[in-house]
């Protein structure tokens, strides 16, 4: 099982759907799909949407093989069709790795990093000048009860566990750099309040000839029934509280919790309204299942 989506309601293999300019939040707006693993069963649901822009710059893709499954959000940038292009060929190219590498674990994400990243690179325009675009990526990869993720740019991947939401990602940019340096006492409060209208900012994404800064997990994050996870573009935690967030992920079910997002992202109008892309998954421990240390 392999799903591209896009944009306004839909899926296609690869080929993406035309999203039409929306404003509205509907509740039904959103795909779901279980899939088996070997010590249990994940179940996803995804939702992506325009928001109030003119371009839909977000991609989102859900495979499966051999009993492993791999969801990524991709949140292109560079305007006008640059953006759909960056993060379309950036996921494309994640995922028709994933269906022919031997590893189900960090070393895949490792060894598909750098040519991602040329590959978006190298874009070019009709005129063959590069395109000078890029993207964010957030990828999680179910292998068992075995967790393992990556992350260029500010896209997030969440752990929801026994209530508590833990973002296991960190943003790529500027702001994040300020932090560090006022925590190191490099800088002072006043100089972090004036450099922070770009904060914003990334500091590493895909496309830029040479990834700066990304985040995989060496060691796997071991799965327990009942946790969720949350792949996700900045356009909902931007639009929606982190303390709702965790409230709205925390219903019985992926579709539930996707169901409750969105009636949150309604309730949270945000305007103008970034394009919003996320998958839900939660795990489903078999009940025999062998104990992981």
């Amino acid at each position: 099982y392999d799903t591209l989506f896009r944009g306004q309601g839909g899926e296609a293999p690869l080929n993406p759907l035309t999203s039409k300019r929306r404003t509205n939040m509907e509740l039904n707006d959103y795909q779901s799909r279980r899939v088996m693993l070997d010590e249990g069963y994940a179940e996803a649901a995804w939702h992506s949407d325009i928001g109030s822009r003119d371009t839909q710059e977000d991609s989102l893709r859900i495979s499966e093989h051999h009993l492993t499954l791999l969801a990524t959000v991709c949140d292109g940038m560079g305007g006008f069709d640059a953006g759909e292009v960056a993060s379309r060929t950036a996921i494309g190219y994640l995922h028709d790795r994933f269906e022919e590498t031997p590893y189900s674990d960090c070393r895949f994400f490792k060894n598909v990093l750098e040519g991602m990243d040329a590959a978006v690179y190298d874009l070019k325009d009709a005129g063959g000048r590069r395109l000078g675009t890029g993207t964010t990526v957030a990828s999680v990869m179910l292998s068992g009860r075995r967790l393992y993720y990556l992350s260029v740019g500010d896209s997030r991947v969440y752990l929801l566990r026994s209530g508590e939401l833990v973002q296991t990602t960190r943003d790529h940019n500027y702001g994040e750099e300020l932090l560090d340096l006022l925590a190191q006492e490099r800088i002072t409060q006043a100089q972090f309040e004036a450099e922070a209208l770009d904060y914003d900012g990334l500091t590493s994404y895909i496309g830029m000839g040479g990834v700066a800064l990304s985040d995989c997990n060496e060691e796997p994050v071991i799965l327990r029934d009942g946790d969720v996870l949350l792949v996700t573009s900045d356009g909902l935690y931007n639009a929606v509280p982190i303390e709702t967030i965790t409230q709205a992920l925390s219903e019985s079910t992926a579709v539930e919790a996707t169901k409750a997002l969105l009636r949150e992202l309604a309730a949270h109008p945000f305007d103008p309204r970034d394009n919003t892309s996320f998958i839900v998954i939660r795990y489903h421990k078999r009940p025999n299942a062998r104990s992981l240390s």
